[in-house]
């Protein structure tokens, strides 16, 4: 599959800031608006990147974005294109009514709340679906691989409109750090663990969001603690298939796909068995105000 080039696009008029929803984190993003297009009354989000990094950036986030689990990207204006001198790049994408996973944990720990176990189920289906997509086109032609390197919570994001489902959407968002490599020299240049290693550390932040600030060294300190729990809150299944990942990820840690597809299936295979474990009440999403800064995130590329 050959990625798509961007479109000749419509004047920047198009678009009215709404609000503006963060500042710049290091030198290629130059920060978050939520705008309207005054053409179709659909809200948005502008993203404004330096020139030197948008054509890629915008070029996979629109290649993954075919897929489900993924932000749509609805726009993109070049800085060459731009009305107002100076500016970056503008990469305009689906705007995401309910927040994200950071907001929603935040909002949890705050309230001394446990996240009901079908929506941590939900949250790890859909993002390893995002990830198998990413890794191996979901039988796309010739696909060349894409690992994420930049997974954590606040890069996923919720979205409850047109959804008449149960959970809101789970979608896998910002591509800024997104490489076709995943040799351990991209991976310690970038500071991130791989895309299997960051999911498993969300579903652990889900699982005990009173310590998702903490910073832990691997995942056996918070698994231990996981199934040492006596509330009964979360089943059997969710914690083996968490070992498990565990003992996978460092069996074939160089080859992530293998490992996020195995995850995908057994997800599929241990998710009907298990009788769920609700906690009384419902998920506090990151719509719901926190106490708490609620920056959006912003790619962390340096120069």
């Amino acid at each position: 599959m050959k990625n798509k080039l961007y479109k000749q696009k419509e004047p920047q008029e198009r678009y009215t800031t709404l609000e503006w929803l963060g500042g710049s984190c290091g030198s290629m993003n130059l920060g978050i608006s939520l705008v309207r297009d005054t053409h179709t009354g659909e809200r948005l989000i502008c993203k404004e990147i330096n020139a030197n990094a948008a054509d890629y950036e915008h070029e996979v986030a629109e290649l993954l974005s075919q897929f489900p689990n993924i932000v749509r990207v609805q726009d993109y204006i070049p800085a060459s294109q731009a009305q107002d001198s100076g500016s970056g790049s503008k990469l305009y994408m689906q705007y995401c009514d309910s927040g994200d996973l950071g907001d929603l944990i935040n909002n949890h720990s705050d309230a001394g709340k446990k996240i009901p176990e079908s929506f941590i189920w939900h949250v790890f289906y859909s993002i390893a679906k995002a990830l198998e997509a990413c890794h191996t086109g979901l039988g796309a032609e010739n696909w060349v691989p894409y690992w994420h390197h930049d997974l954590h919570k606040k890069n996923v994001f919720l979205d409850s409109s047109k959804n008449g489902d149960e959970h809101p959407k789970v979608l896998l968002a910002d591509f800024g750090l997104t490489d076709t490599s995943q040799s351990p020299d991209v991976l310690e240049l970038m500071a991130q663990g791989t895309d299997c290693y960051n999911l498993v550390e969300i579903i652990l932040q889900l699982c005990l969001p009173e310590e998702a600030d903490e910073v832990h060294e691997d995942w056996a300190e918070r698994l231990k603690e996981l199934d040492g729990r006596q509330d009964g809150m979360y089943s059997r299944e969710l914690k083996q298939i968490l070992y498990t990942c565990d003992h996978a990820w460092f069996r074939d840690q160089n080859d992530d796909k293998k490992v996020v597809c195995k995850m995908v299936r057994m997800i599929e295979e241990l998710r009907p068995q298990n009788r769920l474990h609700e906690h009384e009440g419902k998920v506090l999403s990151g719509s719901a105000q926190s106490s708490r800064s609620r920056v959006p995130s912003l790619s962390r590329r340096a120069a």
